[in-house]
C-alpha cells in the first residue's frame, strides 16, 4: 500500500498567519486583562451566584450585599459515594447441537433452530479483494438473466440440484458424485443456512462435482452466447463459463483424512511455530499424484538433478501405502518443514488438481503464510458463498419451486446417518448458532482498466517464466552437447 502524504492548511501546507510584534501583543494582553478584572468586579457585585455542589470543589456564594472582595468560603460538601454499578454478565450464546434419535426413529429436521436472526447493527467489514471476482464469474448472465430453460438444459451434466426455498435447503440428486463430494458440498451450504438463517434468497442451481471443466467458451459463440447454461463447479478457468464454488474439502475429505479447514489451519499454525522459518529446509515442497495431468508430470522435472538444483522437492504420493495406513503420512501440517530458497521467497507453486481442477499446492513465503492465515478464514468462505448465491439469485427469471422427489437436508438429516470420520468431520465443522455480525460487504466490480492491468501483469509474469525456462534449456543443451 502506498503511503499518502498530507498537508495542513493551504498554500503548500503552510497555514497563513498575521505578523505581530512583541510590543503590540503585550499591550493587547494588558488591555484585555484590565478589562476582565474591571468587568469581573462589576458583574460579581450584582449577580447572585447560585450554590454548586460537586465532588472536590468548594462552594462559593455571593449576594447583592457582598462584593467580590468579600466572598466567603463556605463549608465544602461532598455527595455520598454512589455504589459501583455491576452489570450482569452477558448470557452465553445459545447453541443448537445435533440431536440424533435412536436407530428405530426416522430423523426429522428440528423445529427449534431459528428461521431468522437479527445481526448487530454495525458497519460490516469490507470483504477481501478476491470477492470482486464474483461479479466477473456471473457477468455472462448480467444482460440476459437466467431462464428455466437454461437451467434445465444442463441437468444431464450436473450431479445434483440445490434449492433454497423459504429459508430451507433441498437436494435434488441426479447421479452419484465421487466419494463424499456431494455430502460435504451440501453440508457446507446447510451450515451457511445455519450461520445466516433467513438471509439466503430463494434460488435453484445445478452443480457438477467432477474435475473436468464443462461449459467451454468456444462452444457458446455468436447467437449461442445468450443461452449459456449456468453450472456451479469446483473448477474455474478463463476458457470456461463454469461458476467457481468453494471446494468441498473445506468441510473435510474423509477418504484422504483431510480434516475440516478450521482444524487444519489450527494444526498448521501449531506445527509452523514449532520450527522457526530459518531452520527449515530451503526448498519448495510438493507432494501428490503426478499421473493425473500433464502439468503434474512436468513438475517432477523440478526435482534435484546432477545438472541443476531447482531448489524444489517434489514427491510422488504412494496412494496404496497411504490408503493402507489411513493417510497418516499425508497430514498437511507435517509439511511445515520446508521453505523456499531466499531467491524464491514470494513465488507460489500451483498445479492442476486432477484433470483440470486448479489448486495451489502450497502458499510459499511469509506473504503466503499470512495470506493463508488471514484471508481464507471460514467466515470468508461462508461470506463468499453468501454473496455468490445472493448475486446469482438476482439473475433468475423464474420463481423457485421444490422439485418432486427433492429432500430437505438439514444438519441432522445429513449427519445422523453417518458414523466414523464422516460424522466426526461434520461435527467438527458444524455451525452451532447464528452469526451476530452481518456478512462482510461485497466490493464493487473491477473497472475495465483494472481488469486490463491484472491481465497485463499476469501475461508479463508468464512471459518472464517462459523466457527463463527457454534460457535454461538453451544453456543445458549447450553444456551437454559440448
Amino acid at each position: 500500500m502506498e503511503e499518502q502524504s498530507s498537508s495542513h492548511g493551504c498554500c503548500g501546507g503552510k497555514a497563513w498567519r498575521p505578523v505581530k510584534t512583541w510590543a503590540s501583543a503585550a499591550s493587547a494582553t494588558v488591555f484585555v486583562l484590565f478589562t476582565v478584572v474591571l468587568l469581573s468586579g462589576l458583574v460579581i457585585s450584582w449577580i447572585d451566584i447560585p450554590t454548586f455542589t460537586f465532588p472536590g470543589a468548594s462552594i462559593f456564594k455571593t449576594t447583592a450585599n457582598e462584593s467580590s472582595a468579600q466572598l466567603s468560603l463556605k463549608k465544602t460538601e461532598f455527595p455520598p459515594e454512589s455504589p459501583k454499578t455491576e452489570f450482569p454478565p452477558e448470557p452465553a450464546k445459545k447453541e443448537f447441537p445435533i440431536k440424533c434419535p435412536n436407530a428405530t426413529t426416522k430423523q426429522k429436521c428440528p423445529l427449534d433452530y431459528p428461521l431468522k436472526h437479527e445481526t448487530k447493527n454495525i458497519d460490516a467489514e469490507v470483504c477481501p479483494e478476491y470477492f470482486r471476482w464474483i461479479h466477473e464469474d456471473l457477468r455472462p448472465w448480467k444482460a440476459v438473466g437466467i431462464t428455466r430453460e437454461m437451467l434445465e438444459g444442463i441437468k444431464r451434466t450436473a450431479h445434483f440440484r440445490i434449492v433454497v426455498h423459504k429459508g430451507k435447503v433441498y437436494l435434488d440428486k441426479f447421479r452419484p458424485a465421487y466419494q463424499t463430494r456431494e455430502e460435504f458440498t451440501f453440508w457446507g451450504i446447510a451450515q451457511l443456512a445455519r450461520l445466516y438463517p433467513g438471509k439466503l434468497p430463494d434460488l435453484e442451481l445445478m452443480f457438477q462435482s467432477g474435475d473436468r471443466l464443462v461449459i467451454k467458451k468456444e462452444d457458446y459463440k455468436g447467437s449461442k452466447g445468450t443461452k449459456i447454461p449456468p453450472l456451479f463447479h469446483y473448477c474455474g478457468h478463463h476458457t470456461a463459463f463454469d461458476i467457481p464454488f468453494p471446494d468441498w474439502s473445506f468441510w473435510g475429505w474423509p477418504e484422504v483424512n483431510i480434516k475440516p479447514w478450521e482444524s487444519t489451519l489450527s494444526a498448521i499454525k501449531e506445527k509452523a511455530e514449532m520450527m522457526p522459518w530459518k531452520d527449515r529446509e530451503p526448498y519448495a515442497y510438493w507432494k501428490g499424484n503426478p499421473t493425473t495431468s500433464r502439468g503434474r508430470g512436468e513438475l517432477l522435472k523440478c526435482n534435484d538433478s546432477k545438472e541443476i538444483d531447482w531448489k524444489a522437492r517434489v514427491y510422488n504420493q504412494d496412494w496404496g501405502r497411504e490408503r493402507a495406513e489411513r493417510f497418516k503420512h499425508s497430514n498437511l501440517e507435517d509439511q511445515c518443514t520446508h521453505r523456499p530458497h531466499n531467491k524464491c521467497r514470494d513465488i507460489k507453486y500451483a498445479v492442476e488438481w486432477g484433470n483440470e481442477h486448479p489448486a495451489q499446492a502450497e502458499a510459499i513465503g511469509e506473504n503466503g503464510r499470512r495470506y493463508v492465515a488471514e484471508s481464507v478464514k471460514m467466515k470468508y468462505v461462508y461470506d463468499y458463498m453468501f454473496h455468490l448465491l445472493s448475486e446469482y439469485a438476482k439473475l433468475l427469471k423464474f420463481k423457485t419451486k421444490v422439485p418432486r422427489g427433492a429432500v430437505e437436508m438439514c444438519s441432522e438429516a445429513m449427519a445422523c446417518p453417518f458414523g466414523g470420520s464422516i460424522r466426526k468431520f461434520m461435527d467438527d465443522s458444524m455451525v452451532m448458532s447464528p452469526s451476530d455480525v452481518p456478512p462482510c460487504s461485497l466490493p464493487p466490480p473491477y473497472k475495465p482498466d483494472e481488469l486490463k492491468a491484472l491481465q497485463e501483469r499476469k501475461e508479463k509474469v508468464t512471459r518472464r517464466v517462459e523466457m527463463e525456462e527457454a534460457r535454461y534449456w538453451r544453456d543445458f543443451n549447450r553444456r551437454t552437447s559440448s
